[in-house]
């Protein structure tokens, strides 16, 4: 955790300047977090991890005004895969400096797999022969695949990998590119030093 600060959510209505009045430290700060929220970082005179469970306690005795306070907690992402687009920048939506991104190491500590989860993607299609995509590629298990037959009965023929509904037809191999980019962020094997995430 952050040493020199605490995170404070002030009840609504509440002045920031009435709470450091109360808590009546000379070498203490807020600095609102967000425009949107009534979220401070209050700074502490003391930069020591002894001093957050004392400014937390002091916050708790503020009750009427404070609906929040805590520790800024330190996290660092653990898992970054070393797939080359990854490395390279190239997937700058997944993980960036200025974070206009997707979090994407940060749920990849979550978890990094869900083996019995399917999941829809609505888009231009799927490349789903991809060296990324293919192992964890949905398989209609009522259809066989290539011999010309609509084998589960719902009109659409050799439909293994899902449709395409532009096109009115089984085969839903990605013609653009953006359905494959999405697909693999969702479900693309990585860390295998190959392909994409």
């Amino acid at each position: 955790m952050v040493a020199n600060h605490v995170l404070v959510t002030l009840k609504e209505g509440e002045d920031p300047g009435a709470l450091l009045a109360a808590l009546g430290g000379t070498d203490i700060q807020l600095e609102r977090v967000s425009p949107d929220a009534p979220l401070f970082r209050l700074h502490l005179g003391a930069a020591t991890l002894e001093a957050v469970p004392t400014a937390l306690d002091a916050l708790d005795e503020k009750g009427s005004m404070v609906q929040m306070a805590e520790p800024d907690f330190l996290r660092q992402s653990l898992l970054a895969p070393n797939d080359p687009k990854y490395v390279d920048g190239t997937l700058w939506g997944l993980n960036q400096i200025s974070d206009a991104d997707i979090d994407a190491p940060e749920g990849w500590d979550t978890r990094t797999s869900a083996g019995n989860l399917i999941v829809a993607v609505v888009d231009t299609g799927i490349r789903y022969t991809h060296q990324d995509l293919a192992a964890n590629m949905w398989r209609n298990p009522n259809e066989i695949a290539g011999n010309g037959v609509d084998d589960d009965g719902n009109g659409l023929v050799d439909d293994v990998y899902g449709c395409n509904a532009y096109g009115r037809n089984g085969n839903p191999m990605d013609d653009n590119g953006h359905g494959s980019h999405c697909s693999g962020t969702i479900g693309g094997v990585g860390n295998n030093g190959v392909g994409v995430t």
